[in-house]
């Protein structure tokens, strides 16, 4: 059965407070892209695994963007979790710490995200549900839901391995513009270091 949960008190306010947080789009693509390796480094540190960036055109525009990942998932639990504001607990490092950095990349970014994930086979998702002004409304389903059978052609189509567990974030209806040239040079130059520390590749394409 779906979960819903209130992720942001007064969404007004915080979306504000997240004005000028971006200097581009490319800089709020980062923050999906660190959320991937957080979850490697969370549970399968040494694993060998893939990031891929997939961008989509609808004529010749970009509509919408894929960031999928080979980590070991999120169960619902872990979803509603990450994208709730938390008010006790900082990491040092962690843009994420309190739940901001993730909601501000993808209202930033998207009026249509969502998070599709399995972990331990089983599959998880969760979307923005926008009926209040006032608040974000997130919707965290299991397989059961009537949209089981979306969720899964999605997952489908967009995990790295559908057979195996791992992370899907997509960015649909795209608020910002990408130039895929310059990403691709800007994710080689920000994460060389990375990805020979953590042996994950990051993939590129349309």
């Amino acid at each position: 059965m779906p979960k819903t949960i209130s992720s942001i008190p007064d969404r007004q306010a915080i979306t504000k407070n997240f004005e000028g947080l971006y200097p581009s789009s490319l800089d709020a693509l980062c923050e999906g892209i660190d959320n991937s390796f957080d979850y490697r480094s969370r549970a399968t540190p040494k694993k060998p695994g893939t990031i891929r960036v997939t961008f989509e055109k609808k004529g010749n525009a970009i509509n919408r963007v894929v960031i999928a990942d080979d980590a070991s998932g999120l169960s619902a639990d872990e979803i509603g979790e990450s994208l709730t504001i938390k008010r006790q607990t900082q990491s040092n490092g962690s843009s994420g710490a309190y739940g901001t950095g993730i909601k501000s990349m993808y209202d930033y970014l998207s009026n249509d995200p969502c998070i599709i994930s399995r972990k331990n086979g089983k599959l998880s998702w969760c979307f923005y549900n926008e009926e209040s002004e006032k608040e974000w409304r997130l919707t965290v389903n299991e397989e059961g839901d009537e949209s089981t059978e979306t969720m899964k052609t999605l997952w489908i189509t967009y995990a790295i391995n559908p057979h195996k567990d791992g992370t899907c974030q997509l960015l649909s209806d795209l608020k910002k513009g990408f130039d895929i040239t310059q990403v691709k040079k800007v994710l080689a130059w920000k994460y060389h270091t990375k990805i020979k520390e953590s042996n994950v590749n990051i993939y590129v394409g349309e």
